[in-house]
């Protein structure tokens, strides 16, 4: 499935321990939790999780103010099933 890059609005965690998800919208992105809300997993350190979504963030931005589309290749969700 390829999904264009100005449709991304936010990113999905799953916890590989208890598979609860927690999704964020880049648009309210203001804090995020470090710990499965679940099962209280260590998911990443603060530092490398604020660097990876702020980068992730920008990317996303500049991607979409370009005069070319941008797409995003994934896994159709229904062939995972």
């Amino acid at each position: 499935m390829k999904k264009n890059i100005k449709e991304v609005k936010g990113i999905e965690f799953v916890c590989k321990k208890c598979d609860t998800s927690l999704s964020l919208n880049f648009s309210t992105l203001e804090n995020f939790v470090y710990t499965c809300p679940n099962c209280g997993e260590i998911w990443v350190s603060q530092v490398s999780l604020i660097d990876g979504l702020n980068a992730l963030k920008r990317g996303i931005e500049i991607f979409s103010m370009q005069e070319m589309r941008v797409n995003l290749i994934c896994d159709d969700e229904k062939d995972k099933r």
